[in-house]
């Protein structure tokens, strides 16, 4: 079978015979010459799958394949019908880096809804070594796809004078589409904000489309207006034969911060909030902001109701919820602070919310959460 494979996908390897002779050595072939004269040859074990190879986000037509091997080079697969095995339906190469998790898309109209299909994976290096047999799984694609992909989660993730950084989760690979509007303009239809074609081209600021594999999709828009109302619009569409397109887009409303450094909030230092020291009962929490301000924080039982901006900074039980800890950090620009939360439940979650403020009262516009678990 691994024969089989390899001549399909044209794989060659190239056994070469290097001499000791100090002075025909080249040192571009895949090898290197010791103080001796002796050559010491290159790699010639195959990598390995150190994360089984796995489907998911199985539709009627696409699957993702994901995983992770030991060493940087290539996933190479083919598909077969578990039915009829003398026809190879799809193969491919995947570029692959050491240790990271692989993922790719995998689409064929050859591949019908609700049939099984045998998927065979090996792994290689860049010197050619492979996997002496494939993996196998065997991937059931789903029933036909009629819908688009539902949005799990949209957030603004950062305002900036000129600029917005969003992200967005679809169920399903596919691709997101955006719009940026003039705030209070006619929404667009999904078609719209696909095209990027919009009745009043005078308030299209910004347009872009995205593919999206799973994982989290974060997307920057540059050029903006300070202290300006814009209204950003998210349409999604599959990757089925026949796409799916959503039948309204989101709406994200957003507005740009001033470029005046009085009127500008702190943003977190590099690495922070963080936490460390966890013990059974305790752990420490510390920040670091970008400005002279205050720092409020505070910290709940895990999964209950976030408090809002205003509630953290009032620093009181809010709604039905008991806060365990808070305080507030008066915080001068890049300076460490660290609070020791004690008196915590063993093996007990919690959340941990901090948002930082200038020296104006110009606080930032997400409160940053941390959610720790204390030891046994």
């Amino acid at each position: 079978m691994i024969k089989i494979f390899k001549a399909f996908l044209n794989l060659t390897v190239t056994l070469t015979i290097l001499t000791s002779c100090e002075n025909n050595f080249n040192p571009d072939l895949p090898g290197k010459k010791n103080t001796d004269d002796k050559i010491i040859f290159a790699d010639k074990s195959p990598p390995s799958f150190t994360s089984v190879p796995v489907a998911n986000g199985i539709g009627g037509t696409s699957f993702i394949l994901s995983g992770k091997i030991n060493e940087s080079g290539f996933v190479n697969y083919w598909i077969e019908s578990s039915k009829d095995k003398i026809c190879i339906l799809r193969c491919g190469k995947i570029y692959a880096v050491k240790d990271v998790d692989f993922g790719q898309t995998i689409h064929s109209p050859k591949l019908i809804p609700s049939e099984t299909y045998d998927v065979y994976i090996s792994a290689e290096d860049y010197m050619g070594n492979i996997t002496p047999y494939p993996q196998q799984i065997s991937v059931m694609m789903g029933e036909v796809d009629l819908s688009p992909p539902v949005r799990l989660e949209s957030e603004v993730l950062s305002l900036k004078s000129d600029s917005v950084t969003a992200s967005c989760t679809l169920d399903e690979p596919g691709r997101i589409f955006g719009l940026v509007l003039s705030a209070g303009s006619e929404p667009p239809s999904s078609e719209q904000v696909k095209t990027g074609v919009y009745h009043e081209n005078s308030s299209i600021i910004s347009c872009f489309n995205r593919q999206f594999c799973g994982g989290i999709s974060t997307l920057t828009i540059n050029n903006l207006t300070p202290e300006t109302d814009y209204d950003l619009y998210l349409a999604y569409e599959d990757d089925e034969e026949l796409p799916n397109i959503s039948a309204y887009p989101d709406k994200i409303p957003f507005t740009t911060i001033s470029d005046d450094p009085l009127r500008t909030p702190p943003e977190w230092k590099s690495g922070y909030p963080k936490y460390n020291s966890i013990t059974a009962q305790s752990f420490k929490y510390y920040v670091s902001q970008t400005k002279n301000g205050k720092i409020y924080i505070m910290v709940v039982t895990s999964g209950v109701t976030p408090p809002t901006i205003e509630e953290l900074k009032a620093q009181k039980n809010y709604g039905s919820v008991s806060v365990l800890y808070k305080t507030i950090k008066n915080a001068a620009a890049d300076r460490e602070y660290y609070s020791t939360i004690s008196g915590l439940t063993p093996a007990t979650s919690y959340d941990i919310y901090a948002v930082g403020e200038n020296e104006n009262g110009v606080i930032m516009n997400k409160i940053h959460k941390s959610t720790v678990t204390t030891g046994l």
